[in-house]
């Protein structure tokens, strides 16, 4: 039996239309997709500081390994410019000097601290905190009198920490204390 057009009309466009009920989900299922990739491709500043400390850790970290292999000494020099940058230098022999020369390592680039993230500190025991300036941290053989450098982004701080009994470097929340050693001559 063949139905009225009219009712057939109205019972197919009930069909096709999409509810008020249907289209909130739709929006609700979108934006949270959109959320969620915003947080994927912008990390937020704790990640992003604790990277950048894990990068410095991999960078002394090579210091330490290099002067272990090659039983010279390293020196990683801090120096606290807008952002920060460490540059490894390593012991160069003179004939007509008596002292320790240091030349910049050629085979290694210079490590920049990755903006916004800024070098906030270094402590070592051989020259206590600085803000400014520069500092180093020395590695020889298998020691360092150890130390840490705090790099910072806004509120948030992570500690690469330097023992002085030859462990490779490691990332630490906040400030960390430097490490106990014997005296480092």
């Amino acid at each position: 039996i063949p139905m009225p057009l009219a009712k057939s009309q109205s019972i197919l466009s009930r069909q096709k239309a999409m509810t008020l009920l249907e289209m909130l989900m739709v929006v609700a299922i979108l934006g949270l997709i959109a959320v969620m990739l915003i947080r994927a491709l912008m990390p937020d500043d704790n990640l992003r500081c604790r990277l950048e400390a894990e990068r410095l850790a991999t960078y002394l970290a090579s210091a330490s390994n290099e002067a272990k292999m090659g039983g010279n000494t390293i020196k990683a020099l801090f120096t606290f410019s807008k952002y920060g940058e460490v540059k490894r230098q390593i012991t160069e022999i003179k004939v007509d000097s008596l002292g320790i020369n240091w030349a910049d390592d050629k085979r290694v680039k210079l490590h920049q601290i990755s903006k916004p993230i800024r070098l906030s500190q270094v402590e070592t025991k051989l020259g206590g905190v600085k803000k400014e300036g520069n500092t180093f941290i020395l590695f020889k053989g298998n020691y360092s009198p150890g130390g840490v450098a705090v790099v910072q982004l806004k509120k948030v701080q992570y500690s690469v920490v330097v023992p002085s009994n030859g462990n490779p470097p490691f990332v630490e929340k906040g400030i960390a204390q430097l490490p106990k050693g014997k005296d480092w001559k």
